[in-house]
């Protein structure tokens, strides 16, 4: 493998594992005024990677009409016992897992109207708050599978590259909740080689009412670190790292992953996929009901070694393209990032390079890995 044929993108896709999928419809598409782009059986090759193999289920692949990017995909299975809720009874300042999915929103106070007509609701009302040089009123609203999200309206500056906004924008960014601030951001910029999009940090939360619900005598102690990473600096696909100094939330890493209920993974686009597709990099996600273009997997195999595969977009399975040594689960003296593996090669699948939500600090990847944890071991030792 060489680094001249490997580059990593912000995330395209969430994955959302649920038990009924009518709720989300009615969240994204009913309210959200998103489109459904695609359904079908859910690949059972992606099931046996979850170590789920006589599994089976459906999945519904849900987008903005103007987007390629920023989709969600909704998957139900059966016989994927046992199966928990994602940072099951959490609170905003516990540890590990996707934390929430943040859309962009036109007029925020109908929205909550609205989300709050559909039986979400928030841990505090939504409020008005400087980041940094911005201001954006913003709530966190969680609903069915403890899924959470972040609608955010902007104030000041101006917004600009979002006109295509009618209910909710595509999904542009995610956090996860982290212990150590330091040593997150270490792996992702020293190993995954990302670029710090936006921090912001303070000391102690301000008095009166804040964003995740600390109560008053007690958010005096507790402070707010944020960081914003990207691939290439940019705040859409990108992972907000968040941290609450002084807080000593739980930790919900153990079951942060598929196919556990809720947000379960961030898939990125091939990171292999613009060598291969020459000067004008990975096709994008085009049309209502189209293919997405190239999909690719990497996927243990024996032998200690790991196998490049890719498929076409019609999921017809290709010539294996590169090879990668294993990784054990320590990169440069920190444990792995946990990756899963997702070989979903539909006509309407998205690339499946895929990162779940578990804390670096707390989770450690064992066995063979694939693109992401495979570029992370190869920049470590150079």
């Amino acid at each position: 493998m060489t680094n001249d044929s490997f580059q990593i993108s912000g995330f395209n896709e969430a994955v959302l594992v649920v038990r009924d999928e009518r709720p989300h419809l009615d969240c994204w598409v009913g309210q959200g005024g998103w489109e459904l782009r695609h359904e079908g059986v859910v690949d059972p090759r992606l099931l046996q990677a979850w170590g789920r193999p006589g599994a089976t289920g459906r999945e519904w692949l849900l987008a903005h009409p103007d987007c390629s990017v920023g989709v969600v995909r909704l998957m139900k299975l059966d016989g994927a016992a046992p199966q928990t809720d994602i940072r099951q009874d959490d609170q905003c300042w516990d540890v590990g897992g996707i934390f929430d999915l943040n859309v962009r929103v036109l007029d925020l106070a109908r929205q909550a109207q609205r989300m709050r007509a559909l039986n979400w609701q928030g841990g505090a009302p939504p409020i008005t708050w400087d980041f940094g040089a911005l201001q954006v009123r913003e709530w966190l609203v969680r609903g069915p599978d403890n899924m959470r999200l972040a609608l955010i309206e902007r104030v000041a500056p101006k917004l600009t590259g979002f006109d295509h906004i009618r209910e909710f924008s595509q999904v542009f960014n995610s956090s996860q909740i982290v212990r150590d601030m330091e040593r997150a951001v270490a792996f992702y910029g020293d190993v995954l080689g990302f670029q710090t999009v936006m921090q912001y940090g303070v000391p102690q939360f301000p008095p009166g009412p804040n964003l995740f619900a600390i109560p008053p005598g007690v958010s005096d102690r507790i402070g707010l670190s944020l960081v914003i990473l990207h691939p290439q600096g940019k705040n859409e696909g990108s992972i907000e790292r968040v941290a609450n100094p002084g807080a000593q939330g739980r930790d919900r890493s153990a079951d942060a992953g598929p196919p556990h209920y809720g947000m379960a993974a961030l898939r990125n686009p091939d990171p292999f996929a613009h060598a291969a597709s020459g000067p004008s990099g990975h096709p994008p996600a085009r049309g209502r009901g189209t293919g997405f273009g190239r999909q690719a997997e990497n996927r243990g195999s024996r032998g200690g070694r790991e196998q490049g595969l890719h498929f076409d977009g019609l999921g017809r399975l290709a010539k294996p393209t590169q090879r990668a040594s294993q990784c054990t689960g320590s990169v440069a003296g920190r444990q792995s990032y946990v990756t899963t593996v997702t070989d979903s090669p539909a006509p309407a699948a998205f690339p499946a390079v895929s990162v779940s939500g578990g804390e670096i600090a707390a989770t450690g990847f064992r066995g063979p890995c694939h693109a992401v944890c495979t570029a992370a071991c190869a920049r470590a030792r150079q």
